[in-house]
């Protein structure tokens, strides 16, 4: 998603249709990623043990983290091509430096469900 962002930013406006299909497979991806989870992310205090807040407390710092470093290329994009490049087409500019924000987000959102599920111990074999 990003790239195809980035695509458009450099003038090939046929990437953007790549962005509807790259968010379509996206959705369903993330969801099993909740999933594999246990849905730890995003459950209520109350159904968490102490053990398992701390661990959802920490991913998410670290998904913040995460959002805000890979946000600042496209922002920078967005800010910089406007005053640098007054010229240059709003409408690619905006979609470019939209779809590239997106996908950091998107990328940011899923990073604390990602965190958790690798971090989760393998379940013990049943004998």
């Amino acid at each position: 998603l990003f790239v195809a962002g980035a695509l458009c930013a450099f003038g090939l406006k046929w990437s953007a249709l790549a962005t509807l299909p790259l968010v379509l497979v996206f959705l369903p991806a993330w969801t099993m990623l909740r999933i594999t989870s246990h849905g730890q992310d995003h459950a209520p205090a109350a159904a968490l043990d102490e053990l398992e807040i701390a661990q959802r407390e920490t991913a998410r710092s670290i998904g913040l983290t995460i959002t805000q470093t890979l946000c600042l290329p496209p922002v920078l994009y967005l800010v910089w091509s406007g005053s640098l490049m007054p010229e240059a087409d709003a409408f690619s500019t905006a979609y470019a430096g939209g779809t590239m924000l997106l996908a950091t987000l998107l990328a940011g959102g899923c990073a604390p469900a990602m965190i958790l599920a690798w971090n989760k111990p393998d379940p013990e074999p049943e004998n």
